[in-house]
């Protein structure tokens, strides 16, 4: 929650910035960039939903990794049943 109130003091600052910067010289096209820095490295704009479905996608593949990993597990276990584990060097 803090975040997105920083989000939101940054990007108000940098538009408050922004007007003074118009009214003074007409630097708009130092501001444009200064903006999508910010929202891009604070989170805000569209960067934070390509964010988010990467996490989901994350999590998801992190949940069918242990599944894998877990199965993997029991077919070893089951396996050395029916093959004892053999020492390395004495064959």
């Amino acid at each position: 929650m803090r975040r997105v109130f920083a989000v939101v003091y940054a990007v108000r600052s940098v538009e408050t910035c922004r007007g003074q910067l118009r009214a003074s010289a007409g630097l708009t096209a130092l501001t444009n960039p200064l903006i999508s820095f910010i929202k891009h490295h604070l989170g805000a704009g569209p960067e934070a939903d390509d964010a988010e479905s990467l996490r989901l996608e994350l999590s998801h593949l992190q949940q069918k990794y242990d599944q894998v990993m877990e199965e993997n597990k029991e077919l070893r276990n089951r396996l050395l049943q029916y093959e004892p584990a053999q020492d390395v060097g004495t064959e």
